[in-house]
C-alpha cells in the first residue's frame, strides 16, 4: 500500500475548513484500491473541482511522490466522480434572500 507522505495539500484543505466536505465523502467504499483513500478523494476533487485534466492530477500527485497513472484517476473519477460532485454541490452555501451593499457616493463636478 501506498503512503501519503508529503501529502500536504489535503492536509491544507481539511486546516482551511473543508473537513465538512471531507466528511461527507467518507462515505464512499474504497475497497480493493491498492492506494489510500484520502488519496483517491483530493485526485477525485482536484478534476471535479479545479477541472483539471486527468493528466495535470498526475502530475500534482507526482510532485507530491504519489505514483499514480492517468488510467486510474480516470477510473478512479468514473467511480467516484458523481458522489463527490454531489457532496462538493451539497456543501456549497445556498444564495439567500439578503444581500448586504455598501454604499458608496461619487460626486461629479463638471
Amino acid at each position: 500500500m501506498r503512503t501519503a507522505s508529503g501529502f500536504g495539500t489535503l492536509n491544507m484543505l481539511v486546516a482551511s475548513g473543508h473537513e465538512n466536505m471531507f466528511s461527507l465523502i467518507k462515505q464512499i467504499s474504497f475497497k480493493r484500491h491498492c492506494f489510500l483513500p484520502d488519496i483517491i478523494r483530493h485526485a477525485v476533487w482536484l478534476h471535479a473541482r479545479l477541472t483539471l485534466s486527468f493528466r495535470d492530477v498526475e502530475d500534482m500527485l507526482a510532485e507530491r511522490g504519489i505514483a499514480a497513472s492517468t488510467e486510474a484517476i480516470r477510473r478512479w473519477f468514473l467511480k467516484f466522480g458523481g458522489q463527490i460532485a454531489g457532496s462538493l454541490r451539497n456543501a456549497r452555501s445556498c444564495a439567500n434572500d439578503r444581500w448586504h451593499l455598501d454604499e458608496t457616493v461619487v460626486q461629479i463636478r463638471g
